[in-house]
Order: structure tokens, then sequence, then C-alpha cells
């Protein structure tokens, strides 16, 4: 069976012959995940071409993990792209818009469905790094007077275009979240009792302005697959998913690992995708603050110039010196940051 690799580079050996109508045909018959995979391999003008041939189920999770939809989506036109957005989960849609230019949000904001409009206004206003940045709109909420024979024939309603059913939150006449019930309770339960019965009423639940790395370390701590999302009066504005957290605690440790490098963090980029100018701006700040430290490091062997002088051998062990505190130094900022990241240690621990 060829690997990855090898069906990737058949891929574009008949994108390199204009055998596209071939290309297609081989991805289709893909794993969606496989699909993005092949195509993040491609400049965005192949991966454009291509998305243009997919089907539609499969074309929005193509598209969403490709980490280059800005250069795809100046490929596509404004017909092209608005499907793809519009079938988004609105999570990730509402990602992927913030990173459009102005222009081409003006013009997308007057093409999309009413629903991806008003998913735009309810999630685009929280600061990013935030539970409300990254939470999705997309969730069920029942009565608690409902039984669980009705519950059931509502979730058959609703049920389509979800992104999770397993957990139904239960909310009063004013939208707060006042219980939570899974799937497996309501399939359960004997189909006369209420939901307000059998319902778990201590709910845990985050905050809209917490931060990111606390919803996601709550989900890792609860073992949650998703974590409802509340305003100050405890209305429930979305949910976090497992999917969305992993996404976080994957880019809140590649920040921790840079940091730790002394490189800035790359945001949005990739390395792959990065220009040669931007690469050159993260790094050269801290560049210039370690040659400056090292300059202090030539002042200090610079004192001892005639005690060196006297004793030449001692030179050669000012490498075995250096390479020792660095190493040291290296091994203690690993240990720190890595216990600062998992929570480990807090900055009120040095006190």
């Amino acid at each position: 069976m060829p690997t990855i690799s090898e069906k990737i580079q058949h891929i574009q050996q008949q994108l390199h012959s204009e055998n596209h109508d071939i290309a297609v045909g081989l991805l289709s018959q893909l794993n969606v995940a496989d699909q993005a995979r092949i195509l993040s391999h491609l400049d965005a003008l192949q991966q454009a071409r291509i998305l243009r041939e997919l089907s539609e189920p499969s074309l929005v999770y193509v598209f969403m993990p490709l980490g280059q939809q800005l250069n795809v989506a100046q490929h596509l036109s404004i017909s092209e792209l608005v499907p793809i957005l519009d079938a988004m989960p609105s999570d990730d849609f509402v990602d992927i818009y913030k990173q459009f230019s102005p222009p081409l949000q003006l013009q997308l904001m007057g093409a999309l469905s009413e629903e991806s409009q008003q998913t735009l206004k309810d999630l685009a206003i929280y600061p990013e790094g935030t539970a409300g940045a990254m939470m999705s709109s997309s969730f069920v909420t029942l009565s608690p007077d409902l039984t669980m024979d009705e519950a059931i024939q509502a979730l058959r309603v609703v049920a389509a275009g979800q992104e999770t059913l397993y957990l139904i939150y239960i909310v009063d006449a004013e939208k707060r979240l006042i219980g939570v019930i899974s799937l497996r309770q309501i399939i359960q339960a004997l189909p006369e009792l209420s939901i307000a019965k059998v319902m778990q009423r201590d709910v845990i639940s985050a905050q809209v302005t917490d931060d990111q790395e606390i919803v996601a370390r709550a989900l890792a701590y609860y073992d949650f697959i998703a974590l409802p999302v509340v305003d100050a009066q405890q209305k429930l504005l979305g949910i976090v998913t497992y999917d969305d957290a992993m996404d976080i605690v994957e880019a809140e440790t590649t920040e921790d690992i840079l940091k730790s490098g002394a490189v800035t963090p790359l945001t949005e980029l990739s390395l792959k995708t990065a220009p040669i100018l931007t690469l050159y701006q993260k790094r050269v700040f801290w560049l210039v603050i370690l040659v400056f430290g090292s300059l202090l490091s030539g002042v200090g062997i610079a004192h001892f110039e005639e005690i060196i002088a006297a004793h030449i051998v001692l030179v050669f062990f000012l490498p075995l010196l250096v390479g020792s505190g660095g190493n040291a130094g290296s091994q203690s900022a690993t240990l720190m940051v890595r216990a600062l990241a998992t929570g480990d240690v807090e900055f009120k621990d040095w006190f």
C-alpha cells in the first residue's frame, strides 16, 4: 500500500503533467484528513484548483486545516468561497474570517447566509485568546419539562449540522444554564421521566472572558468532550469542544517552546509558508540581545587578562565552562517552561 509521501508524489506528478482530473480522482478516494495533508504540500494555486473539484461535504473539512487559507482564498471567487464558509463549524468560520483582509471581509459579509452573518455578530466581538473567541454556537438545548420520549423526538429534528450531540444542555426560559444530560442518559431512562429528574444540576462551565488556556486545561482535567460557556448571568452562549482545546494546547506549547529558544512565535504562519523577512524579524531581536549578553562575558574574560596570559593553559578550559553553563541553563529553562505550561509551577510559587 502506498505511503502518504508516495501518494503526494504521485498526485504532484499528475498535476505537473496537467492530468488534473486524475489527481482529483485520486484525492477523492482518500479520507478527508489525508486529502488535507496532501493538499498542504501543494502551492495555493494548485490547492484552489483541486478544491473547486471536490464534493461539498469533504470540501469544508479539507479547507479548514490547510494552514494557508488566506493564500488559497485569493485564488477563489466569492461565489466559490461563500459555500465553504457557510458550511463550516461556527468557531472555525469566525477564526478564518478574522484573518481575511478588510476588503474581502466586506465582500463576504454581503454574500454570506443570514445564519453566518449572525454568527459573526455573536462571536467576533470577543477578544482573541478568550473562551468567547474559541467557542462554537453549534449546540443543542432542551427544556427541563420535556420527557425523555419528547427529548428524543426533539433531537431528531435538530441533530443535523450539530457539532456534538453527546451532551445536551438544559436551559430555563431565559436561556440560563441549569443542567446537562448525556444522550446515553436520555436513551436509557424511562420514556415518561422528565429531564429535570435525570439531569445533572451542578454544571461545570467556563466564563466567556476566561483565558483559552484555562478552558483547555479544564477540558483535559475533567475529561470532557465539550465545556459550556456562559456569561455573568449564567446564560449559555456556546461550547468549547475537545478538538478546539487540543488546538489551543498545541499552540500554547509551541509558543512556550519558541520562547524558551528566544524566538518570537509565528502566530498564524507556519515555518514553510512564512516569508524570509518575517522569520528574520522573529529572531533578530533576541539574537541582538544575546550578542550583548555575550559581550558581557567577553568583558569578564578581559578583566582576567593578566591571569590568563600568565597561565595560558586556562584558555583550554574556557569552551568547557561556556558549554557547561549553556547546557545547564538550557536544561533549567526547559524544565521551568514545561512546568509553567502544564500548571505544575505557577508564578506565585516564587514567593
